[in-house]
């Protein structure tokens, strides 16, 4: 009997820890849920807050980009579009660049810049060439020597720029279109039949 009872105490005492490891099991896998749960929602948190990052930063950007556009102009007998598609969406700013503006003659002055590189350094060698390209205009520089006075104004300053340069002066009044061209691919014209 002594026995019986060691062997009952024995099982009593095993399944009271099998009952306790059960119980543990238990807890530890809500506790795991629950974690788990938390983890999920730090993570959904994390998302949203990532995604009002990249709209925060595209606003940024689209607001940099706006800033750097020339103001729209209004002529009389002309239409001035542009469609600009940068090479990768992603960077936040490029070496291709243009300018417009009106002369005190009446002649519209176009620059279009590609500066060589990516990203804000470009963006920066870009705005140079425009910036000393439309100050020699506004100055009367005649259109075939403003590219020629402005790697002379600029290469001290910036030697390691690179860039090409398209200049285009119209006359709205009699539609004559001088263009000088620094390296830049040649511009194109579209007649009215396509």
């Amino acid at each position: 009997w002594t026995e019986m009872r060691a062997v009952e105490e024995e099982l009593r005492a095993a399944f009271a820890r099998t009952d306790a490891l059960v119980a543990e099991h238990r807890r530890l896998k809500h506790e795991l849920a629950e974690t788990n749960a938390g983890v999920l929602a730090l993570y959904v948190q994390l998302e949203e807050r990532d995604e009002q990052l990249r709209k925060a930063h595209g606003q940024i950007l689209q607001e940099l980009e706006d800033a750097l556009r020339p103001q729209p102009l209004t002529i009389e007998g002309l239409e001035l579009a542009v469609h600009y598609a940068p090479a990768d969406p992603n960077a936040p700013t490029g070496g291709d660049h243009y300018d417009w503006f009106q002369l005190p003659d009446g002649t519209l002055h176009i620059t279009v810049v590609d500066a060589l590189g990516h990203g804000v350094r470009s963006t920066r060698s870009a705005l140079n060439v425009t910036h000393a390209v439309r100050t020699l205009a506004l100055e009367g520089h005649p259109l075939k020597s403003i590219l020629a006075r402005t790697h002379e104004i600029l290469m001290p300053l910036d030697p390691e720029l690179m860039a090409t340069v398209l200049l285009a002066r119209l006359d709205p009044a009699t539609g004559e279109l001088q263009i000088a061209n620094g390296s830049h691919p040649p511009a194109l014209l579209l007649q009215a039949d396509g």
